[in-house]
């Protein structure tokens, strides 16, 4: 069914001619968001691996004593968890295309849809505020560098603190959509069963309905609140205050350029691995933020809704292509990343290879002291 057939109905308010430029525009970006649809379960395979294996360079001993990488490994767990509802769904085509009656309707694949968008929602908001907090405390400990209270910022506690901080933040919205939502069963005619059988569905609590829906706008209004709006604000704030910070210090160590030590340019490097991640993950969701926050204002206008909902497809796609690109800017911009990264990948064993090396040439040097001492005349 095309908007074109029911102008009236889903474009009310808007002249003709605008209304129909809306459909016309609408049937464009349906098509799109149809084929990012179908892309994107496949996306997340990619993508989950991915972040499986950023998370365990993450967790490594070398890397898991500075806050900033402890958090960057929640915001990986918390990006696989988003990916999960997506790779399930790519189980589910392949069952229902061997099997097209095979639990289609059934109690527990309902369950598990309403658990996994209530999972997706509650990662995806844990991963914005994780990365809107890395940002924070990376500002503070470049803006306090000689204060020992901010520096211990970037102590495994903070990342401890933050992690669970923003996991208490989450909570109430997605307990909320789990209350809004309820499991109905209907007995209807289906392909698989022309005589009727007992199917099921999400649908909105008929409590959540009550008083003209007020349950459900305060919920909408929360929840976009919490995962977009303010994210929305902050992200802009944070990031100017940590390119401001970037170039004071930027000025700063060319002034004192001889006097640099390896210390400043790793605590750089850092600043610099935060900001672009920083920047990368606000282009990413802004766009999803701000539409997901003015979609509720044309209910009046169904038609406008589907726009904006095929546009959330769009900058959702953008969203999950930008969680692959932690791992690469981590490989770019830090080199103690790179030598973990190198690590994981040989599975220690150029490491061990070195040791020994090291340890027989110590041997060596030490057999030939033991021979010089011996044939060495008293």
């Amino acid at each position: 069914m095309s908007t074109c057939d029911f102008i009236d109905t889903f474009y009310a308010g808007f002249e003709y001619s605008i209304a129909l430029s809306l459909c016309s525009f609408e049937k464009k970006i349906e098509t799109v968001s149809l084929t990012i649809s179908i892309i994107e379960p496949y996306l997340s395979v990619i993508c989950i691996l991915i972040n499986i294996l950023h998370f365990v360079i993450l967790t490594k001993k070398s890397m898991r004593s500075s806050s900033i990488n402890l958090i960057m490994a929640a915001v990986a767990i918390f990006d696989i968890l988003t990916f999960l509802f997506q790779f399930k769904q790519i189980i589910s085509h392949f069952i229902h295309a061997s099997s097209p009656c095979l639990g289609r309707f059934s109690y527990w694949i309902t369950l598990i849809d309403k658990s996994g968008f209530v999972i997706k929602d509650f990662s995806r908001r844990c991963s914005t505020w994780l990365f809107l907090s890395i940002a924070f405390i990376r500002t503070l400990i470049v803006r306090n560098p000689m204060n020992l209270k901010y520096k211990q910022l970037s102590n495994q506690p903070t990342a401890f603190y933050t992690i669970f901080g923003v996991f208490l933040l989450s909570l109430p919205s997605s307990a909320i959509q789990i209350f809004e939502n309820n499991i109905i069963e209907i007995w209807q005619k289906t392909e698989c069963q022309p005589q009727g059988e007992l199917t099921y569905f999400i649908d909105v609590a008929e409590y959540f309905m009550r008083e003209n829906a007020v349950l459900v706008k305060v919920a909408i209004i929360m929840d976009a609140l919490i995962s977009n709006i303010i994210p929305c604000f902050l992200f802009p704030i944070v990031t100017f205050l940590l390119v401001k910070e970037l170039f004071k210090t930027e000025k700063s160590r060319k002034k004192l350029t001889k006097n640099s030590s390896s210390n400043h340019n790793d605590s750089q490097k850092t600043t610099k691995l935060v900001f672009y991640n920083t920047i990368i993950f606000f282009v990413a969701e802004f766009p999803l933020g701000v539409n997901t926050s003015i979609t509720w204002f044309f209910m009046g206008a169904p038609g406008i809704m589907m726009i904006m909902s095929h546009f959330g497809n769009i900058f959702s796609l953008l969203l999950s292509a930008n969680t692959s690109t932690h791992l690469v800017l981590c490989l770019l911009m830090s080199s103690q990343y790179r030598k973990t990264a190198k690590m994981v990948f040989s599975c220690g064993f150029e490491l061990k290879k070195s040791q020994t090396t090291v340890a027989s040439g110590t041997n060596n040097q030490q057999c030939k002291n033991c021979q010089a001492i011996i044939v060495s005349p008293v």
